[in-house]
């Protein structure tokens, strides 16, 4: 004699069939369940709140570094105040191909790398559709001639010198990019 069948009485368990992404691979099982017994992708619960704390819940920044030591520092500035996706790319190439893959919220970018540089990663940025509009914050050890500023104006959200800015200047002009 189950205990919940005395409490609960007759009937209190059911087979629920729950849609799901493998739905089509497994059409026997759904068209076998009786029409009352199927429902749709539960809005509350579990799965819910599963779904609000995935990495695709969270404010995804693109770090453009050819240094390693410089990425990592402004991935543990964001990490340590905040929860981001966070992806990286080591030259330019990397950075356009991460940027329309994964199309991020905010890029930071460093101007001097080989190959394909700061500034050719912006002109490729902003000439794709998907790219153009997601901010630019640069954070690059350059100093700027005046028609490097003239070329950067208009393309970027802001502008920071390596070793000059505080961990929280950099925090701030994140979040401020992302409200």
């Amino acid at each position: 004699m189950p205990i919940e069948r005395t409490i609960l009485g007759e009937g209190w368990a059911r087979n629920v069939i729950l849609p799901s992404r493998t739905q089509a691979e497994r059409p026997s099982l759904e068209e076998s369940a009786p029409e009352k017994l199927r429902v749709d992708t539960p809005q509350e619960g579990l799965l819910a709140a599963l779904n609000r704390v995935t990495a695709d819940r969270f404010p995804r920044v693109l770090i453009v570094d050819d240094t390693e030591q410089a990425r990592r520092l402004i991935r543990r500035i964001l990490q340590s105040q905040g929860n981001y996706t966070i992806f990286e790319a080591a030259n330019g190439r990397q950075a356009i191909e991460q940027a329309r893959k994964e199309i991020p919220d905010v890029i930071i970018l460093d101007l001097m790398m080989p190959e394909i540089d700061g500034f050719q990663v912006l002109d490729a940025l902003k000439a794709d559709i998907q790219t153009a509009p997601v901010p630019v914050i640069v954070v690059t050890a350059k100093e700027l001639t005046p028609d490097e500023q003239k070329r950067l104006s208009g393309q970027i959200h802001s502008l920071m010198q390596k070793g000059e800015f505080m961990d929280d200047e950099l925090l701030e002009e994140v979040r401020t990019l992302l409200k």
